[in-house]
């Protein structure tokens, strides 16, 4: 088993652009490869 990560920054007005090329990425090669997605968002304390 693999896993790719691709972080970026939450919300619209991050949406397509530079910050989030590894959600672009990994969800590229999600429909590339025909693989599923599970978002994981990690809490701050």
């Amino acid at each position: 088993m693999k896993m790719i990560v691709g972080l970026g920054n939450p919300g619209k007005k991050y949406e397509k652009t530079k910050h989030n090329v590894g959600f672009m990425t990994v969800d590229r090669l999600a429909k590339t490869y025909d693989a599923s997605l599970k978002k994981v968002r990690l809490k701050h304390k």
